[in-house]
């Protein structure tokens, strides 16, 4: 089994880049991924860690472990491009579809005598309005 340096080597032959490239990519000093290339070091956690934020489709296992690919292939689904200047089209929901309202329960309320005003004698003391728009007044004759 190849050891993880031979893995970082492998990485940086199939992503096109000088080890210089990447130390510089990554942020550490050329000298660091030198030494863990030649296997002198190994790298450390942050090290890696880097690596994976550099190329976020890095499999970790393949790269600490060697198990799998280098960068497995995860299905997708295709991207619809989306244009952010234009108005979308409105969806239209066929009738049979349309989600149906509610029944309203009726709502009761409680009648409550209004205080007389002896000032007032030309408005009605009740209202009974109907549900086709008329209504009923009626007045108490003192």
């Amino acid at each position: 089994m190849e050891g993880i340096h031979k893995r970082i080597s492998q990485l940086i032959t199939k992503v096109k880049v000088t080890p210089s490239a990447l130390s510089k990519d990554i942020g550490i000093q050329r000298s660091t991924l030198s030494h863990i290339i030649n296997g002198r070091n190994k790298p450390s956690l942050d090290l890696i860690q880097k690596l994976k934020n550099r190329y976020p489709q890095l499999s970790l296992d393949w790269l600490v472990m060697g198990l799998g690919e280098m960068f497995p292939i995860k299905p997708t689904l295709p991207q619809q491009e989306i244009d952010l200047n234009t108005t979308p089209e409105p969806i239209e929901i066929p009738k049979e579809d349309a989600p149906k309202p509610l029944p309203t329960p009726p709502v009761e309320m409680p009648i409550q005598a209004p205080e007389r005003n002896s000032n007032s004698t030309s408005s009605p003391d009740l209202i009974v309005l109907k549900p086709d728009g008329t209504y009923l007044s009626y007045s108490v004759k003192a």
